[in-house]
């Protein structure tokens, strides 16, 4: 007699078609944070036919589903996220985005449908649980808020033993997982930057204030506040992902937009950054005779793994 895992997988084989059917579906009609109207819709349909008992909000898209086997037992709970990124899709696939200037580029598309064959194969068993099980699908994750906040609210965490979520990782072979003790992944914060020059023409610069050259001066000084002020036992990463600036070839700049992101697993280190920026940045633009507009807005917190939790993944 098999026991429930190996039913489990018998199932998850036997659906696997489906399942990637619907990932190619969600992939094809990507939806940005905020707007997973056709997400939601298609989850909560499968899931009701599965026997799940669904709780909507009328403040976002996200849902919470629940299959509830004793009221005594425990519950655990499994969260994807289903928001798409603002990224034109260039690789031709027959299920490519639909959707101008959107793409599921993080793994939004297989995390939501990764989680919905776990649910329909853990429902075609119900009767072998041991406990209660709960799916979290988070909408708004690659917003600043990260969709979490108004979820756990509402309840999403209510009567949760542990909770359980994944990340698509393109380094590890299909049917690999990866795994880690205490911190896995970092904190995520972003920052913008506005350097305030002074316009001339590109003949007689020193008349202005170019805001680009000082804009490049503070750009080396951010590498090198991880590079020397910063413990190399302790990671951190501060990327800039866009520069705006300039009007014309032959004008001297005088503003430019920055932005970009910080990432630590440290959460003293996180909070030493900002200020280490702003005195690299006041710094520069000072002696450049240029002023300077900095804000910075910490986001989500660094995800850490319960040793007991990890071990039971472990030993499974």
């Amino acid at each position: 007699m098999k026991n429930l895992k190996e039913k489990l997988f018998l199932t998850i084989d036997e659906i696997n078609e489906r399942i990637i059917t619907i990932r190619r579906d969600l992939h094809a009609h990507p939806e940005l944070s905020g707007q997973e109207e056709h997400t939601k819709y298609l989850v909560k349909g499968i899931l009701e036919v599965s026997g799940y008992q669904i709780k909507e909000s009328n403040k976002h898209f996200g849902l919470i589903a629940d299959l509830m086997v004793d009221e005594n037992a425990k519950t655990v709970a499994i969260r994807a996220d289903m928001d798409a990124l603002p990224i034109q899709e260039q690789t031709g696939k027959p299920y490519a985005s639909r959707e101008k200037g959107i793409m599921h580029a993080c793994g939004h598309d297989s995390h939501t449908a990764i989680a919905l064959g776990t649910a329909i194969a853990i429902a075609a068993h119900k009767e072998e649980l041991p406990g209660n099980l709960r799916f979290i699908f988070q909408p708004s994750e690659e917003s600043k808020e990260g969709g979490s906040v108004e979820m756990i609210e509402e309840g999403a965490l209510e009567g949760v033993s542990a909770i359980f979520g994944l990340h698509a990782y393109p380094y590890l072979n299909s049917g690999e997982i990866g795994y880690k003790y205490g911190v896995m992944m970092a904190s995520a914060d972003v920052f913008s930057i506005e350097i305030f020059g002074k316009s001339a023409h590109g003949a007689r610069p020193h008349e202005g204030v170019d805001a680009i050259l000082v804009t490049s001066m503070i750009v080396n000084s951010l590498n090198h506040i991880v590079s020397r002020m910063i413990d190399p036992l302790h990671p951190a990463v501060i990327s800039l992902g866009t520069i705006e600036g300039g009007k014309a070839s032959n004008i001297i700049c005088d503003h430019v937009l920055l932005k970009g992101t910080v990432r630590t697993i440290n959460e003293e280190i996180r909070n030493n950054i900002p200020q280490m920026m702003e005195a690299s940045i006041e710094g520069i633009s000072k002696s450049m005779g240029a002023k300077y507009k900095f804000d910075y807005e910490f986001g989500q917190s660094e995800l850490i793994n319960q040793a007991t939790i990890v071990n039971f993944i472990v030993d499974e």
